[in-house]
């Protein structure tokens, strides 16, 4: 998911207490695991015991914040761009499957 709540704040920081906003004025930021722009959802909303990694069989949240943190050191590198066929640059299913990767994972909605 995207971690709108970090980016706001950075640039709020930026533009209010540390007056740095030239660092993003003008200009294209990415925010990445390395600075918590994104980020699986590790909380169940309206229930502060709950386990929000209890619908995976085998990934437990011991498993997302080391993956997490491979991710935010960039040991891990995400895959950016894939081959295309089509001009408007839209992928079909089978362009997505082979060019990142994936595995089918099946997940259980509460």
């Amino acid at each position: 998911m995207k971690g709108l709540g970090a980016s706001v704040q950075a640039v709020l920081k930026a533009n209010y207490t540390d007056k740095t906003w030239a660092n993003y004025g003008g200009k294209t930021t990415v925010f990445n695991a390395a600075n918590n722009g994104v980020g699986l959802p590790t909380t169940v909303i309206g229930n502060a015991t709950g386990d929000a990694f209890d619908r995976f069989k085998s990934f437990k949240k011991a498993d997302y914040d080391t993956l997490f943190k491979t991710l935010a050191s960039g040991t891990i590198k995400p895959i950016r761009s894939i081959k295309v066929a089509a001009q408007t640059g839209y992928a079909t299913t089978a362009e997505l499957v082979l060019g990142l990767n994936l595995k089918k994972v099946f997940i259980t909605v509460r």
